[in-house]
């Protein structure tokens, strides 16, 4: 059995849609040179034992991403808009017009990098139609209906962001949209 002190970039991870709560997670750059085999690890971060992880050798990845488990000292929000979300009829359709806003603060000591995932609905019949309105400066990956915001926050800061997205639908159509 080995013990490395192993060099990572660490940055904090939410899904806000799923869970309002933030994970570190520790991207180790370079993982092969040290020849780890799958299987259970201990975690230390700053001298202090914090848990167990699994290392995965398989991965073909060049940096190995290991969760360091959640961390109270960053809280997210997530909730509606309301004065931007509404429901209306066009003709034949159904437009439904959905706003969320996610507020991260940062409530540790030091600057922390916070990456916040979302996503909007996707769909393949030609008769829906999915709209990104808003995305406040994300990044969309289109063919996943994805958004990534990766924000610097300083000591006791705290930043929001916008998405906002529409769906059009025949009147006929029930359309349900999953967690």
């Amino acid at each position: 059995m080995s013990s490395y002190a192993l060099p990572a970039e660490y940055v904090y991870h939410t899904v806000p849609k799923l869970e309002n709560k933030a994970f570190l997670v520790a991207k180790i750059p370079n993982w092969g040179k040290y020849n780890l085999m799958s299987g259970p690890a201990n975690l230390f971060f700053e001298d202090k034992f914090i848990g167990k992880s699994h290392i995965n050798s398989e991965s073909t990845s060049d940096t190995l991403w290991v969760s360091m488990g959640r961390d109270e000292g960053i809280k997210v929000r997530r909730g509606r808009i309301a004065e931007l979300t509404e429901h209306s009829f066009i003709g034949f359709n159904r437009k439904e017009t959905f706003a969320f806003e996610t507020e991260i603060l940062n409530n540790k000591r030091s600057a922390v990098t916070v990456n916040i995932l979302d996503q909007i609905p996707l769909t393949k019949q030609q008769d829906i139609e999915v709209k990104l309105i808003e995305k406040d400066g994300a990044i969309y990956t289109k063919d996943y209906g994805k958004i990534s915001w990766d924000l610097e926050l300083k000591p006791g800061e705290s930043k929001k962001v916008k998405l906002v997205y529409s769906l059009k639908y025949p009147k006929s159509k029930r359309v349900t949209l999953r967690r």
